[in-house]
């Protein structure tokens, strides 16, 4: 999970197989294949290629 939709931005923290993650609508959807997400209170981007919606 990094701080921003690319690899040039921070980590954050590391998202499991199995780790539950929260999609918010209010948040902006860069269309560049990385989604924005919540895990507990940290928001943070996740690439696409990586979730199973």
């Amino acid at each position: 999970m990094r701080s921003g939709p690319g690899t040039s931005y921070s980590i954050l923290r590391t998202v499991h197989a199995g780790d539950t993650v929260w999609l918010d609508p209010e948040l902006q959807d860069y269309g560049n294949g990385w989604t924005p997400v919540y895990i507990g209170s940290t928001e943070g981007y996740i690439l696409d290629s990586y979730m199973e919606f």
